[in-house]
Formats: C-alpha cells, sequence, structure tokens
C-alpha cells in the first residue's frame, strides 16, 4: 500500500498537536502505550477473540474508525523514523486472533527499539489484519481521512 497521502496528513496533524500542546520533548513512550491502546480497541471491535460471547455483532463504521486511530500513531513513528510510503500487508496467520498477536508483539519490539524496520514490521502487519477482514485500501484511506478530520476539530476545540 502507498501511504504517501496519508504520510503527508499525518506530518500536518502531528505539526497541528505539537503546536496547539506545546510539546517540545519526545513523547515516543506516550505514543506506544497509546498504540496498544488503540489496537486493543480496534480487536474490541473486531470481537473474534470473545470465546464467551454467541453474538458477535461487528459495527463497521467503528471497527473502521478504530483501525484509523492506530494508523494515524504508526504512521506518525513512520514519519519519526523516514520510512519509505510504499509498504506491503504481511499475513503471519490468517488466524486474526494469532495475527493480532504479532501485532501486539510488534509493538513491543518497537518500545525497545524505535527502529524504520521495526515501524515498517508493525505497519506490515496492521495492514495485514485489514487484509485479512477484507478492509480494501480505499477504505483504509477514507477511514483515515475521517478520523484525520475528526482530529483537526478536536484541535480546534482545544480537546
Amino acid at each position: 500500500m502507498n501511504f504517501k497521502f496519508i504520510i503527508d496528513q499525518q506530518i500536518l496533524l502531528d505539526k497541528a498537536i505539537k503546536e496547539a500542546h506545546k510539546i517540545e520533548h519526545d513523547y515516543s513512550n506516550k505514543m506506544i502505550i497509546a498504540l496498544y491502546t488503540e489496537i486493543g480497541e480496534f480487536a474490541n471491535e473486531i470481537q473474534s477473540f470473545k470465546y464467551w460471547k454467541k453474538s458477535k455483532t461487528i459495527d463497521q463504521d467503528k471497527l473502521l474508525e478504530e483501525f484509523a486511530d492506530g494508523l494515524h500513531f504508526l504512521i506518525s513513528f513512520a514519519i519519526k523514523t523516514n520510512c519509505n510510503s510504499i509498504i506491503e500487508p504481511l499475513i503471519l496467520s490468517n488466524d486474526i486472533n494469532l495475527q493480532l498477536l504479532e501485532m501486539f508483539k510488534s509493538i513491543y519490539r518497537l518500545s525497545k527499539k524505535i527502529s524504520k524496520r521495526n515501524i515498517v514490521k508493525c505497519i506490515a502487519i496492521y495492514i495485514g489484519i485489514a487484509k485479512i477482514l477484507n478492509i480494501s485500501d480505499d477504505l483504509i484511506i477514507k477511514a483515515y481521512m475521517l478520523k484525520n478530520k475528526k482530529n483537526f476539530e478536536r484541535i480546534k476545540n482545544n480537546y
């Protein structure tokens, strides 16, 4: 997937957040915690791990919004490490639960060393999850843009 457009948009959002919150220091550790949280919220929308639940009605709009939340943080890391804008999906397992576990493992590796290699793997696995769920590149971009607009509105409203 080509992330050039999303990267360009994320650069603007990151700049606006830093200016609005007067951030002058590195906040990578906070971003890692936020990333874990957002991927967890995305997994909660997928519901595949909920073995105790019989009825799993998935709200596609909410699922896409949570996916976009995770993507925002991943792309911010990609910007920090000067990643190439083209990243191919990586599916390590067609079992969505195993793929999600790989995602969490990759975030852990990223927390130990923020590097181009580690962030590319995180993004590739994340896009692999999208592919398993049949989320198209166009839908990923659309979801990202909807959430990006919401994030700019939040900045404007002193969120």
